[in-house]
């Protein structure tokens, strides 16, 4: 199902990426990636998460 969301809980953005939930919230706070709230969760973009580790070019 994560294929097809546009959004994902950390949750999901974990599995997606294969990290710790300290690790997004690291990222989160550094400001390396974008979250958005809705009410106490917290999501990713998917995009965002794809991205995250390709090279800058």
């Amino acid at each position: 199902m994560i294929e097809a969301k546009e959004f994902l809980s950390i949750h999901e953005s974990r599995a997606f990426l294969g990290v710790s939930r300290s690790f997004l919230y690291k990222i989160k706070e550094e400001k390396r990636i974008q979250a958005y709230a809705l009410g106490k969760k917290t999501y990713f973009k998917k995009s965002d998460l794809e991205n995250l580790f390709k090279p800058k070019s």
